[in-house]
């Protein structure tokens, strides 16, 4: 399991398509924090008054970038079957239940670090506007907010790696994953 996870980790550190999603979805998030500070949660949140609420603000409203990001991971996860390099972790002689294991927990964590990207691009941002005035206070509510992000987004991107493991046709696969994309959407 450990050489999987290298393995994964190595895959990830190498992927275009991923590093160019992590860079735009800081970009994205540096450059549109300053419309968090008059209005944090919408119309009705009010002004911003510290970095915990515009770090909140952009957690709450990054569910357009789940969308994205499940897309990016979706790519990414088509190129490892393009590439066979699945079907050469079986020959390996890595169980399937290793290799599912290895997928899930390293595409979790690819998928909530580039989650992650976004609210954190927004508070380097506003950090000369704001500073740390109780960095408990902020540490809380980040922690909060990445607790609650990671549990109810894992159980959203599962899905999607479900599909990918068990539908192995090209096509079919594509149009499944953007079926359950548009459904997600749709929820919202």
């Amino acid at each position: 399991m450990e050489k999987l996870l290298k393995m994964e980790k190595y895959q990830f550190l190498h992927n275009f398509v991923y590093w160019c999603g992590m860079i735009g979805i800081f970009v994205l998030g540096f450059f549109t924090a300053d419309t968090y500070v008059p209005e944090v949660m919408g119309p009705a949140g009010g002004k911003a008054s510290s970095l915990a609420d515009i770090f909140n603000g952009m957690v709450y409203d990054s569910t357009f970038l789940l969308i994205i990001i499940s897309g990016l991971l979706a790519l990414s996860f088509g190129q490892e079957f393009s590439g066979r390099t699945i079907t050469l972790e079986v020959s390996a002689g890595h169980s399937r239940s290793k290799i599912f294991t290895g997928k899930i927990i390293s595409y979790l964590i690819a998928f909530h670090i580039m989650a992650l990207v976004y609210p954190v691009a927004g508070c380097i941002r506003e950090f000369g506007k704001f500073g740390m005035e109780d960095g408990g206070v902020f540490f809380y509510n980040v922690t909060k907010a990445i607790v609650y992000s990671l549990l109810l987004n894992s159980g959203i991107f599962l899905i999607a790696i479900l599909i990918c493991c068990y539908l192995q046709e090209q096509l079919l696969l594509r149009q499944l994953l953007f079926l359950h994309l548009v459904f997600i959407s749709d929820m919202e």
